[in-house]
């Protein structure tokens, strides 16, 4: 398993990324949700039940996508993202529990939730592997973890 040294510092500095690129990333993700992973978002979120976690909900291009029903929890650490998830939820007038939060961190008791859904972001948290141990500390036993990754 990889060795992140100081993912404080890193976690941080992707966090100004974010934040500083968040006025310009759905138009930039326009292409590539076309693209590339076209229909991708849709069916990892078709897969959600119960109570849900979205991991790095990001804009909330996602928020569209998930199934009736599904009790929806997500968190962003990037504050100028979870804004436009704010705002992208309200168009929607989807329910959803938005939050801070880091995934490396989850700040949820053990086995939370019955579905997990993390759809492009794991190359932007700093140390994923913790990430997705987070994940599956907050997981119910028999939950699902649904992502959508980038192929390098």
């Amino acid at each position: 398993m990889p060795v992140y040294p100081d993912s404080a510092s890193e976690t941080e500095r992707v966090r100004r990324l974010m934040d500083k690129g968040a006025p310009r990333y759905d138009r930039q993700m326009n292409f590539f949700d076309r693209v590339l992973f076209a229909g991708g978002r849709e069916w990892a979120c078709s897969q959600a039940d119960g109570e849900v976690l979205e991991i790095a909900v990001g804009s909330g291009r996602n928020l569209a996508f998930y199934p009736e029903g599904a009790s929806l929890t997500a968190i962003e650490f990037s504050e100028e993202m979870l804004e436009l998830a704010r705002r992208r939820a309200a168009e929607l007038g989807r329910d959803v529990d938005l939050r801070l939060g880091d995934a490396q961190e989850l700040d949820f008791p053990d086995e939370s939730f019955d579905t997990i859904v993390c759809t492009l972001a794991l190359c932007t948290i700093p140390d994923p592997a913790r990430a997705l141990a987070e994940a599956h500390r907050v997981l119910r036993p028999g939950g699902a973890l649904c992502g959508l990754r980038a192929r390098p």
